[in-house]
Protein backbone atom coordinates (compact mmCIF):
# COMPACT_ATOMS: atom_id res chain seq x y z
CA UNK A 1 0.00 0.00 0.00
CA UNK A 2 1.39 3.09 -1.09
CA UNK A 3 0.52 6.95 0.84
CA UNK A 4 0.65 10.24 -0.95
CA UNK A 5 -0.10 13.69 1.13
CA UNK A 6 -2.26 15.96 0.10
CA UNK A 7 -4.26 18.95 0.85
CA UNK A 8 -7.73 20.04 1.30
CA UNK A 9 -8.79 22.73 -0.75
CA UNK A 10 -12.60 24.81 -1.43
CA UNK A 11 -13.65 26.29 -4.27
CA UNK A 12 -15.55 28.89 -2.33
CA UNK A 13 -12.83 30.38 -0.15
CA UNK A 14 -12.22 34.25 -0.29
CA UNK A 15 -11.30 37.49 0.80
CA UNK A 16 -13.81 40.17 0.41
CA UNK A 17 -12.84 44.14 0.36
CA UNK A 18 -14.75 47.13 -0.01
CA UNK A 19 -15.62 48.59 -3.48
CA UNK A 20 -15.38 52.07 -2.69
CA UNK A 21 -13.14 54.19 0.39
CA UNK A 22 -14.82 55.76 3.39
CA UNK A 23 -14.98 55.21 7.11
CA UNK A 24 -16.75 52.03 8.29
CA UNK A 25 -20.27 52.81 10.14
CA UNK A 26 -21.89 49.67 10.47
CA UNK A 27 -20.91 45.62 10.77
CA UNK A 28 -23.20 43.32 10.30
CA UNK A 29 -21.84 40.01 11.23
CA UNK A 30 -19.46 38.49 13.23
CA UNK A 31 -16.80 35.68 12.62
CA UNK A 32 -18.67 32.20 12.70
CA UNK A 33 -21.77 33.63 11.24
CA UNK A 34 -23.05 31.58 8.38
CA UNK A 35 -23.72 34.54 5.35
CA UNK A 36 -25.93 33.79 2.31
CA UNK A 37 -24.96 35.12 -1.21
CA UNK A 38 -26.06 39.00 -1.37
CA UNK A 39 -26.04 39.33 2.20
CA UNK A 40 -24.41 43.19 3.02
CA UNK A 41 -21.90 42.48 5.76
CA UNK A 42 -20.38 45.83 6.05
CA UNK A 43 -21.35 49.39 5.13
CA UNK A 44 -19.65 52.61 4.41
CA UNK A 45 -20.27 56.36 5.26
CA UNK A 46 -22.57 56.94 2.46
CA UNK A 47 -23.89 60.49 4.12
CA UNK A 48 -22.98 62.55 0.70
CA UNK A 49 -24.61 59.91 -1.62
CA UNK A 50 -27.93 59.71 0.38
CA UNK A 51 -28.22 63.80 0.36
CA UNK A 52 -27.55 63.50 -3.79
CA UNK A 53 -30.76 60.94 -3.79
CA UNK A 54 -32.68 62.74 -1.66
CA UNK A 55 -32.00 66.13 -3.66
CA UNK A 56 -32.61 64.39 -7.12
CA UNK A 57 -35.92 62.22 -5.76
CA UNK A 58 -37.10 65.95 -5.02
CA UNK A 59 -36.03 67.04 -8.24
CA UNK A 60 -37.97 63.99 -9.64
CA UNK A 61 -40.93 64.73 -8.36
CA UNK A 62 -41.39 67.94 -9.05
CA UNK A 63 -40.46 66.98 -13.15
CA UNK A 64 -42.79 64.53 -12.96
CA UNK A 65 -45.67 66.85 -11.53
CA UNK A 66 -44.84 69.29 -14.37
CA UNK A 67 -44.68 66.26 -17.15
CA UNK A 68 -48.28 64.97 -15.92
CA UNK A 69 -49.95 68.63 -16.23
CA UNK A 70 -47.85 69.13 -19.31
CA UNK A 71 -49.11 65.95 -21.06
CA UNK A 72 -52.88 66.51 -20.02
CA UNK A 73 -52.62 70.03 -22.04
CA UNK A 74 -50.64 67.97 -24.68
CA UNK A 75 -53.72 65.40 -24.98
CA UNK A 76 -56.19 68.37 -25.16
CA UNK A 77 -54.32 69.78 -28.23
CA UNK A 78 -52.94 72.89 -25.37
CA UNK A 79 -49.17 73.93 -25.78
CA UNK A 80 -46.68 72.78 -27.47
CA UNK A 81 -45.35 69.28 -28.39
CA UNK A 82 -41.84 71.23 -27.69
CA UNK A 83 -43.21 71.88 -24.13
CA UNK A 84 -44.38 68.56 -23.97
CA UNK A 85 -41.75 66.60 -24.87
CA UNK A 86 -39.18 69.14 -22.84
CA UNK A 87 -41.11 68.13 -19.87
CA UNK A 88 -41.12 64.11 -20.50
CA UNK A 89 -37.12 64.20 -21.49
CA UNK A 90 -36.96 65.90 -18.21
CA UNK A 91 -38.29 63.32 -16.16
CA UNK A 92 -37.34 60.44 -17.89
CA UNK A 93 -33.02 61.87 -17.35
CA UNK A 94 -33.90 62.58 -13.64
CA UNK A 95 -35.19 58.84 -13.45
CA UNK A 96 -32.28 57.70 -15.53
CA UNK A 97 -29.63 60.03 -12.83
CA UNK A 98 -31.91 58.34 -9.83
CA UNK A 99 -31.14 54.79 -11.00
CA UNK A 100 -27.53 55.52 -11.40
CA UNK A 101 -26.92 57.07 -7.79
CA UNK A 102 -28.53 53.90 -6.19
CA UNK A 103 -26.91 51.18 -8.20
CA UNK A 104 -23.72 53.75 -7.09
CA UNK A 105 -24.83 53.57 -3.42
CA UNK A 106 -24.79 49.63 -3.52
CA UNK A 107 -20.92 50.30 -3.82
CA UNK A 108 -20.95 51.51 -0.20
CA UNK A 109 -22.28 48.21 0.81
CA UNK A 110 -19.65 45.77 1.57
CA UNK A 111 -21.44 42.00 -0.08
CA UNK A 112 -20.97 38.32 0.30
CA UNK A 113 -20.59 36.93 -3.06
CA UNK A 114 -21.34 33.29 -2.40
CA UNK A 115 -23.16 31.79 0.35
CA UNK A 116 -20.53 30.82 3.75
CA UNK A 117 -19.65 31.36 7.11
CA UNK A 118 -17.30 33.95 8.13
CA UNK A 119 -14.21 33.23 8.79
CA UNK A 120 -12.40 36.42 9.59
CA UNK A 121 -13.48 39.74 10.54
CA UNK A 122 -10.83 42.31 10.07
CA UNK A 123 -12.87 45.56 10.43
CA UNK A 124 -13.65 47.66 13.23
CA UNK A 125 -16.26 50.60 13.67
CA UNK A 126 -15.18 53.75 12.44
CA UNK A 127 -11.89 52.70 10.57
CA UNK A 128 -11.24 54.43 7.30
CA UNK A 129 -10.69 51.48 4.36
CA UNK A 130 -9.74 51.59 0.80
CA UNK A 131 -10.67 49.69 -2.58
CA UNK A 132 -9.03 45.92 -2.11
CA UNK A 133 -8.42 46.28 1.46
CA UNK A 134 -8.97 42.66 3.38
CA UNK A 135 -12.34 43.42 5.41
CA UNK A 136 -13.65 40.00 5.43
CA UNK A 137 -12.49 36.31 4.81
CA UNK A 138 -15.85 33.39 3.88
CA UNK A 139 -15.24 30.13 3.20
CA UNK A 140 -17.94 27.43 2.13
CA UNK A 141 -17.39 23.61 1.86
CA UNK A 142 -18.64 23.71 -1.54
CA UNK A 143 -16.28 22.04 -3.79
CA UNK A 144 -14.33 20.61 -1.24
CA UNK A 145 -11.61 18.94 -3.06
CA UNK A 146 -7.81 17.25 -2.30
CA UNK A 147 -5.29 18.23 -4.09
CA UNK A 148 -2.36 15.75 -4.03
CA UNK A 149 1.06 15.41 -5.70
CA UNK A 150 1.31 11.88 -7.63
CA UNK A 151 4.84 10.73 -8.56
CA UNK A 152 5.53 9.84 -11.67
CA UNK A 153 5.17 6.52 -11.32
CA UNK A 154 2.00 5.74 -10.22
CA UNK A 155 1.05 7.50 -13.57
CA UNK A 156 -1.03 4.44 -14.92
CA UNK A 157 -2.47 3.62 -10.89
CA UNK A 158 -4.52 6.36 -10.37
CA UNK A 159 -6.94 7.76 -12.81
CA UNK A 160 -9.66 10.01 -13.88
CA UNK A 161 -13.38 9.11 -12.35
CA UNK A 162 -11.18 6.22 -9.96
CA UNK A 163 -12.47 5.48 -6.28
CA UNK A 164 -9.94 6.40 -3.37
CA UNK A 165 -9.87 6.53 0.54
CA UNK A 166 -8.56 9.42 1.85
CA UNK A 167 -7.20 9.33 5.27
CA UNK A 168 -6.95 12.55 7.99
CA UNK A 169 -5.04 12.06 10.28
CA UNK A 170 -6.19 14.86 12.65
CA UNK A 171 -10.11 13.56 12.46
CA UNK A 172 -8.94 9.86 12.66
CA UNK A 173 -10.85 8.75 9.73
CA UNK A 174 -11.49 8.47 6.24
CA UNK A 175 -13.39 9.65 3.72
CA UNK A 176 -13.88 8.42 0.34
CA UNK A 177 -13.50 10.04 -2.33
CA UNK A 178 -13.61 10.09 -6.19
CA UNK A 179 -10.28 11.43 -8.77
CA UNK A 180 -11.68 14.74 -10.27
CA UNK A 181 -9.02 15.80 -12.35
CA UNK A 182 -5.36 14.46 -13.35
CA UNK A 183 -2.90 16.85 -14.51
CA UNK A 184 -1.34 16.35 -18.18
CA UNK A 185 2.13 18.11 -17.60
CA UNK A 186 4.84 16.47 -15.07
CA UNK A 187 6.47 18.62 -13.04
CA UNK A 188 10.34 18.27 -13.66
CA UNK A 189 11.63 19.58 -10.43
CA UNK A 190 9.94 16.59 -8.65
CA UNK A 191 9.02 14.43 -11.44
CA UNK A 192 4.97 14.00 -10.14
CA UNK A 193 1.25 15.68 -11.38
CA UNK A 194 -1.43 16.77 -9.55
CA UNK A 195 -4.62 15.15 -9.25
CA UNK A 196 -7.76 16.85 -7.67
CA UNK A 197 -10.24 14.56 -5.37
CA UNK A 198 -13.71 15.14 -4.81
CA UNK A 199 -14.54 14.47 -1.19
CA UNK A 200 -17.94 11.98 -1.36
CA UNK A 201 -18.69 11.30 2.44
CA UNK A 202 -19.59 13.83 5.42
CA UNK A 203 -17.70 16.82 5.41
CA UNK A 204 -18.72 19.21 7.82
CA UNK A 205 -15.90 18.43 10.36
CA UNK A 206 -13.09 18.88 7.04
CA UNK A 207 -11.42 22.21 6.93
CA UNK A 208 -9.22 24.36 4.65
CA UNK A 209 -6.10 23.29 3.95
CA UNK A 210 -6.18 20.63 6.14
CA UNK A 211 -3.97 17.07 5.39
CA UNK A 212 -5.47 14.03 3.96
CA UNK A 213 -3.55 10.93 2.98
CA UNK A 214 -4.11 9.11 -0.29
CA UNK A 215 -4.36 5.49 0.37
CA UNK A 216 -3.44 3.34 -2.72
CA UNK A 217 -2.76 -0.57 -2.73
CA UNK A 218 -0.34 -0.84 -5.43
CA UNK A 219 0.30 -5.01 -4.35
CA UNK A 220 -1.72 -7.66 -3.48
CA UNK A 221 -1.19 -11.49 -2.40
CA UNK A 222 -3.24 -13.52 -1.29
Amino acid sequence: QVEMMGKIDVDANSTISASTGGTVTHIYVTEGNFVKTGQTLARVDDAVMQQNIAQVKQQLSFATEIFEKQKKLWDQKIGSEVQYLSAKNNKESLEANLRTLYQTNELYKIKAPFSGVVDLVSLKLGQTIAPGMPAFRIVSNAGITLKAEIPESYATKIKKGASVDIFFPDLKKSIPGVVKYISAVINPLNRTYSADIILKGSTNEVKTDMVGIIKLKDYYKA
